[in-house]
């Protein structure tokens, strides 16, 4: 079985991917999917949802793990956070 863990970002989005088939987990992959700070946030959020789906189309999980917002006071970045790990939600 697959599973893909993935911290959310708009600027940085990071994931696993663990093969759980044997007595422990196998890494098979694992990265950091940046997004241009030139670029719209649209654009960055496009990007974001464009290469995570790629890694789903490859990998074909059987289980997509995504970390839990946790802000405690920049509600701007929170908002940012939340927007990527929706379109995150969407992919899967």
């Amino acid at each position: 079985m697959i599973v893909i863990g993935i911290d959310p970002g708009l600027a940085r989005t990071g994931y696993g991917v663990l093969s759980t088939g044997g007595r422990s987990p196998v890494p098979l992959t694992f990265g950091c999917i940046e997004t241009g700070g030139d670029c719209s946030p649209p654009e960055r959020l496009l990007e974001v949802h464009a290469r995570i789906s790629d890694l789903f189309d490859e990998y074909d999980p059987a289980w997509v793990v995504l970390e839990r917002l946790f802000f405690s006071r920049n509600t701007t970045s929170a908002m940012q956070v939340s927007e990527a790990r929706g379109v995150l939600l969407l992919a899967a």
